[in-house]
């Protein structure tokens, strides 16, 4: 994946793709623009501290949110919305890459996740606060992530 940011870089941005390297996208490439980009127009890649994006200044658990975003784009999911008692997690057209997988993994959820009619993912959860929400929430799209990974197949030398 593309990360895109100003020039001239301070520490903070000598800090962030060190650690989306290491951390987030070990494929990371990373384009250092003029400031006066109209960051708005960049479409091919993932704009950061920079004014008035996404990812800048305003967020203060950048790296989180980052990652976030990164396991939500492998495992296909367009939107999370959560609350204390649970998750509606919608895929992107409404489809999972690997639905043989995510059924299996409903399957072990034991009743506390299943899918609704207009093919949203329903998590049904009891956090306590947004911490332990996060924390749940980043592990399930983890495994969400992982399930919708093609794996390539191992085959054998001759």
């Amino acid at each position: 994946m593309k990360w895109v940011t100003r020039e001239k870089i301070k520490v903070d941005r000598v800090a962030c793709p060190w650690l989306i390297k290491k951390f987030i996208d070990g494929d990371a490439e990373f384009v250092f623009l003029p400031h006066e980009t109209d960051w708005t127009k960049i479409d091919d890649g993932i704009v950061f501290d920079v004014p008035n994006c996404e990812l800048g200044h305003h967020d203060e658990d950048l790296l989180q949110t980052v990652a976030v975003k990164q396991l939500c784009r492998k495992a296909g999911i367009d939107r999370v919305d959560a609350g204390p008692n649970g998750a509606v997690i919608s895929f992107r057209k409404d489809s999972f890459a690997r639905p043989d997988r995510l059924i299996q993994w409903i399957t072990r959820q034991a009743g506390t996740a299943k899918v609704r009619p207009d093919q949203k993912l329903v998590l049904m959860r009891a956090w306590d606060d947004a911490a332990a929400r996060f924390e749940s929430l980043t592990k399930t799209l983890a495994e969400l992530a992982g399930l919708a990974e093609e794996k390539p197949s191992k085959s054998k030398a001759v």
